[in-house]
């Protein structure tokens, strides 16, 4: 091999380095291209040492330092060289831009983690009118997967598209998707899939012989499959056993939807509904979905995704209560607020949500950075235990923060235009409230005069004075 261009030389491990060695040979001809500040993945076996390495078993070795930025103004980059001299350093640059000052970076305290994400999501509503931008300028940021949830369903309440990426979405686990099958045949008899996903999870006796014949009847009747259910022709398609656990499920659904006002003929009989939250409870109490997962799953991925039921279930409860919504418009809500069918488009016109480490490489015009907490962004994890050697866990601990700020420095240079931070003053996890504190590296970030620490504006409104307080933020922009 005669020449060798190695790109994000600090993500390689000791093999790669190694494997480099043997590939170039005697004669080196090769270039690498790396970040020690960007070396986020050590968790995955990667070293920053390589690229330190370079320059002694390389004496010959060019070093290029690349310190222009082409993608963020200068506000941001100054917070991030801010951030990032705390480290030791391989190789000292400092990043510098000529695309202007840019915009105050912005620090917002909220109470918890449902007000933050709510206030993510009016602000950038808000700001798509006001900038006349597209959702795909924005960018939502975090450390841990299980941030996203409450994200996602504060993007849902505005109806506000967005894709995910470094994580599963919330709505598209298989629990989740199990729950929302059952609404969404309520809510559409000609909902085939969601018929089929329902009718067979959890089982209740109806086998894909069952489900084959009553597709080809119900096809060449030109019904859906819960129409077809009902048809008396059907009786000499399939078997007594087998009829039986169908029609029994067609009759709960039927039941499920006249409870919800669906099918009702007058705006008396829609108000006549009974209250969502009672359905959903008696729906999800008569599927016996909970006995399922622990029947069918070791106990912690069984209680981790029961957990996911309760919490989509209590989400739904407290949407209806809030909007006065029957059952029927709350599945249509629900239904009209997915995320968007993508097609052949390869980047639609959504939100990003992403976790940081999946969002290095990118960039979005207009970044947010949730859950900028100690705790979380540092991320304190086994590390940091005691185990009774002082030493080893201060050194453990040391290196862990050392990774955590690159992240965050990560995190920040991602944003091209403007950049905003929010932190919880208590985060909910497993159904306890746990106080935090900011990050050490909002501190870090020297954001001085820039920084605008700004008031918990909702933290005490009700549902419409939030909705109340978007319009008028909308009407300012038009």
């Amino acid at each position: 091999m005669s020449y060798l261009l190695v790109d994000e030389y600090q993500d390689t491990n000791a093999c790669q380095y190694r494997l480099v060695q043997l590939l170039t040979g005697m004669r080196a001809m090769f270039t690498a291209v790396g970040d020690d500040d960007q070396a986020i993945y050590a968790w995955r076996g990667a070293t920053v040492e390589n690229l330190g390495k370079l320059t002694t078993d390389y004496p010959q070795l060019k070093l290029i330092k690349l310190e222009q930025n082409y993608r963020s103004a200068q506000r941001i980059l100054a917070a991030a060289n801010s951030v990032i001299a705390h480290n030791p350093k391989l190789f000292d640059k400092k990043l510098w831009s000529d695309l202007g000052a840019g915009e105050p970076i912005t620090v917002t305290a909220m109470d918890g983690d449902e007000q933050e994400a709510e206030n993510v999501a009016m602000k950038i509503s808000a700001s798509r009118f006001e900038r006349r931008a597209l959702w795909k300028d924005f960018a939502i940021l975090y450390r841990s997967n299980h941030q996203s949830r409450v994200l996602e369903q504060a993007l849902r309440n505005l109806k506000i598209p967005y894709t995910i990426s470094g994580g599963q979405s919330f709505f598209d686990k298989v629990e989740v998707r199990d729950i929302l099958s059952y609404l969404r045949l309520v809510a559409n008899d000609e909902d085939d899939p969601a018929f089929i996903r329902a009718a067979t999870t959890p089982r209740r006796g109806i086998g894909q012989s069952t489900l084959q014949t009553l597709g080809q009847y119900a096809a060449s009747r030109g019904l859906s499959l819960l129409a077809a259910v009902d048809e008396s022709g059907l009786e000499g398609q399939l078997a007594a056993r087998q009829l039986e656990p169908l029609r029994t499920f067609a009759e709960f659904i039927r039941r499920i939807q006249w409870r919800a006002g669906r099918g009702a003929q007058k705006a008396s009989e829609v108000k006549s509904a009974e209250p969502a939250g009672a359905i959903l409870d008696d729906m999800l109490g008569a599927i016996q979905y909970e006995r399922y997962l622990y029947d069918t799953l070791e106990e912690r991925p069984a209680q981790t995704r029961w957990q996911n039921v309760l919490e989509l279930i209590s989400w739904l409860k407290r949407k209806a209560e809030e909007d006065g919504f029957t059952l029927f418009e709350l599945v249509q809500h629900v239904a009209l607020i997915t995320m968007l069918e993508r097609g052949d488009d390869e980047e639609p016109d959504a939100v990003k949500l992403s976790t940081l480490h999946a969002s290095k490489g990118l960039e979005y015009p207009h970044v947010y950075l949730a859950g900028v907490e100690d705790g979380l962004l540092p991320h304190l994890g086994k590390d940091d235990e005691d185990t009774g050697d002082a030493a080893h866990a201060a050194e453990a601990l040391a290196v862990r923060i050392q990774e955590e700020r690159r992240l965050m420095y990560v995190g920040i240079t991602r944003a091209q235009r403007s950049l905003h931070l929010s932190w919880c003053k208590k985060r909910r996890r497993a159904r306890e409230d746990i106080v935090r504190e900011p990050s050490r590296f909002i501190e870090e970030m020297g954001l001085g005069s820039a920084k605008v620490v700004e008031d918990e504006a909702t933290k005490a409104m009700s549902p419409k004075q939030r909705f109340d307080m978007l319009k008028a933020l909308l009407n300012k922009s038009s």
